[in-house]
């Protein structure tokens, strides 16, 4: 029963300087968003993902006009 205690003080411890020290310098990455940007940055990459999408349809249609199968 004696060593709970110096166990607990040492989780108490570690918990106060994770809340402390740690926690206040972690960046938060965005929950795995896969752009990083917003305002112009976004509005450009909105834009690109529009051509990207219109470019695979016209690639389909020439495929099949030509009889490629992919």
């Amino acid at each position: 029963m004696k060593e709970f205690i110096p166990v607990g003080i040492a989780m108490l411890l570690c918990t106060m300087f994770y809340s402390l020290v740690i926690y206040d310098t972690i960046e938060y990455k965005g929950g795995g968003s896969v752009h990083e940007c917003f305002g112009e940055c976004y509005d450009t990459y909105k834009e690109r993902q529009k051509i990207q999408k219109q470019e695979a349809k016209e690639l389909m249609a020439f495929n099949e006009e030509n009889g490629i199968v992919v």
